[in-house]
């Protein structure tokens, strides 16, 4: 399928304007959706020409439409009229959706690079620098620690850029081992949810941007993630639809307390234990190299899936199998 070479809006009626969405997927939490009805009969209402491809989702606010084309150029349209009020030339493509927070519209490029510009004029306000194409559309959330407005943006630098909105200067930025595609999800309680093409899921603090959990999906993830009543979802490579809890660690803690240490990572966990037992068939489990087993005195695991290979593991420890499963292989959990 060719991409779009023109923006088109359906409505039943103007001037009646739309609620805004003003950004990828509408808010913070990516859930995609919107109190306003569905008209009966859609009517096309105007097309506006860009004269390259269109491949960003558009953003609306203050009764503009804002894009970007295929060569670069951030177009604002008039949301009643289809006619352009401003352009804005970065240096390539655009993929990203636009953010359009108070007055301004920050938006990313495949330039590497993160652009604040006048909602009203188009004028540059700032540009903050990242080391590789930014795809995915920026989110936001307040400074927990003060004043003020962040911005979270993911790049193919491998980094989660947080950047303070007002000025364009980094406050922490959180490194991953792959390309980050899509656009941070925001939960409620202030953490941030995204995948990557590290095959993972990661939540971190806003605070600081330290992770707090990772949940590996087995697959490249290109999409965002969306948050709806406490749990995460999104889709991978592997043809896989993923629902996660984010705030599993506070459920740990409420009932656990202290009594227990906390690892972002089935390899981390295993490296750090004194004795195994999986007891879900996680398949990142599978994925952890025979040597995070090694130890001394020796390891013992327990394997309630048969999900180990002992022939690889028993260089390093001593596996137990429990139940009657194909040996090495994923259980179908229904």
């Amino acid at each position: 399928m060719r991409p779009l070479l023109a923006l088109l809006v359906m409505a039943l009626a103007l001037p009646a304007r739309a609620a805004d969405w003003p950004m990828h997927r509408g808010g913070p939490q990516l859930q995609g959706r919107t109190d306003m009805p569905a008209p009966a009969k859609p009517e096309l209402v105007w097309t506006f020409s860009a004269g390259k491809p269109i491949k960003a989702a558009a953003a609306i606010a203050g009764g503009r439409v804002v894009v970007g084309d295929d060569d670069g150029i951030v177009h604002a349209v008039d949301f009643s009229t289809g006619k352009e009020l401003w352009k804005f030339k970065t240096d390539s493509s655009i993929e990203a959706t636009a953010l359009i927070l108070n007055d301004t519209v920050y938006i990313g490029s495949s330039d590497a690079n993160l652009y604040a510009l006048e909602a009203a004029t188009g004028k540059l306000k700032w540009t903050y620098a990242t080391g590789d194409k930014v795809l995915g559309g920026a989110n936001y959330a307040k400074n927990p620690a003060g004043d003020g407005i962040w911005l979270l943006i993911g790049s193919y630098d491998t980094n989660l850029h947080c950047v303070d909105a007002a000025t364009g200067k980094v406050v922490w930025t959180h490194t991953t081992d792959n390309y980050i595609n899509g656009t941070p999800a925001l939960l409620p309680s202030g953490e941030i949810a995204f995948g990557g093409c590290d095959s993972s899921i990661h939540v971190i603090q806003l605070a600081d941007g330290k992770e707090v959990r990772q949940i590996e999906s087995d697959a490249y993830i290109a999409s965002s993630a969306a948050i709806m009543d406490g749990l995460g979802y999104v889709g991978n490579y592997g043809n896989l639809v993923i629902a996660f809890d984010p705030k599993a660690l506070a459920s740990a803690h409420a009932a656990l307390g202290q009594r227990f240490t906390a690892a972002v990572s089935a390899e981390e966990c295993i490296r750090a234990a004194s004795l195994v037992v999986l007891m879900t068939a996680w398949p990142e489990f599978r994925a952890v190299p025979p040597e995070a087993f090694d130890r001394s005195p020796r390891l013992t695991v327990i394997d309630c899936w048969r999900m180990l290979s002992r022939q690889e593991i028993s260089a390093f420890a001593d596996v137990v199998y429990l139940g009657r499963g194909a040996l090495h292989s994923t259980p179908t959990i229904a």
